[in-house]
């Protein structure tokens, strides 16, 4: 959800208190513009008596309107390292660009208020402002249906009228909000002040499928005979489940956020090799991860079928994964053998069809437990999209 600018001032309805509110509304741009921020979006309202108004311009794009701005993934500073254990913010998230893996996101909305007085022949006078960033994290991890959130106000220049003003930051939360309790803290409007303030919340789950729950950060600016407006973070989508089918335990994702199965050279060679080879022929990175017994096997029997010739050490590798919508029988299509995959090469190419090499069979088997694995761990629910790399 993009910074939305909510205000609380009763607006006069007269022509002039329009013209007015249309003047102090391009004045308010032009001060966000000298902020360095661009400007999505100006609200102005008077207050009652006509002769003082407050303006809020916002900035940021929904979470949604993926081509608005990049998502890009901060491995180096996932939210959980190998044992579940919460880390650094991730770093580079803008008001452009969230930043983020499946256990933890993060964007920054940028803000701008205009205070303007009306002098005694009638005219506006700007006679402060102030403008800043508001930062939205969240972080999440199997294992638990705690949602660890913090918000993150700051104010980057503050002057007139603008000083003095009470500025608030309080916590939110859109869906499925059970057990969800508001914590704020509010400050002086100053120069250079700032506000974190975090948060747990256990919605606690109690039914297997999958739900969304959105926490998040609403900052209120304040100042008698002003009024005040709410400027909102958008929210980050939160998907909890208890053994959402075919998954065990407990556990929350970001859900934006595709998970990434990296498949590691110096690990398994023969394995990463017959993917590497899959995907050049234009088969597809991203996968979406199917729950059916009965065509997971027909998937793999018509693969890797038991009449292939036999090579000791090794055993029949497919590609796209048989627990897959794009497997060997439900995606369709026919085989391709890449060179160097003992069984005669086939050549095609194409986004629809399907892989099969030998690899050796230790390789194999530990590359199974490890994307079975995967898929717990990153809480991949049947007919959810994830991605493979190879490195």
């Amino acid at each position: 959800m993009a910074l939305l600018c909510v205000s609380f001032l009763t607006p006069t309805s007269s022509s002039a208190a329009d013209e007015a509110l249309d003047e102090t509304a391009d004045l308010a741009a032009e001060f966000a513009a000298a902020q360095g921020v661009s400007v999505a979006d100006v609200d102005c309202q008077t207050s009652e008596n006509g002769t003082r108004a407050l303006c809020a311009t916002s900035a940021g794009q929904p979470l949604k309107e993926l081509a608005s701005y990049s998502i890009e993934r901060d491995l180096d500073n996932a939210a959980v390292d190998e044992n579940g254990v919460a880390r650094t913010i991730p770093t580079g998230c803008t008001r452009t660009k969230v930043v983020g893996t499946r256990f933890s996101a993060c964007q920054i909305v940028e803000w701008t208020v205009i205070f303007r007085d009306k002098n005694e022949r009638g005219m506006w006078l700007v006679t402060g402002g102030a403008a800043g960033s508001l930062r939205n994290t969240v972080w999440v991890r199997n294992g638990s249906t705690e949602i660890d959130f913090e918000g993150t106000v700051k104010v980057t220049s503050a002057w007139g009228t603008a000083l003095g003003a009470t500025m608030t930051l309080r916590s939110k939360c859109l869906l499925s909000c059970r057990n969800f309790m508001p914590v704020g803290h509010a400050k002086t409007l100053y120069d250079d002040v700032g506000i974190t303030k975090s948060q747990t919340f256990n919605p606690n789950p109690s039914g297997k499928e999958p739900w969304i729950t959105n926490p998040y950060w609403g900052l209120t600016i304040y100042k008698a005979s002003y009024g005040g407006t709410e400027m909102i973070a958008f929210w980050f989508d939160v998907r909890c489940d208890y053994a959402a089918a075919p998954l065990s335990g407990k556990g929350c994702v970001i859900p934006d956020f595709l998970a990434e199965l990296v498949i590691f050279t110096s690990a398994y060679p023969t394995y990463a090799a017959h993917v590497r080879k899959a995907q050049k022929t234009g088969l597809p990175s991203r996968l979406r991860r199917m729950y059916d017994e009965t065509q997971k096997k027909a998937n793999r029997d018509r693969a890797c079928p038991a009449s292939l010739p036999k090579k000791t050490g090794y055993s029949c590798d497919e590609y796209p994964f048989a627990s897959t919508w794009q497997g060997a029988k439900t995606g369709g299509g026919l085989v391709r053998v890449p060179a160097g995959c003992f069984y005669e090469e086939i050549e095609r190419s194409g986004s629809v069809g399907y892989s099969r090499c030998a690899i050796v069979g230790d390789e194999n088997s530990a590359g199974g437990w490890d994307y079975q694995s995967f898929l717990q761990t990153n809480r991949v629910v049947a007919d959810e999209w994830f991605t493979v790399k190879v490195i």
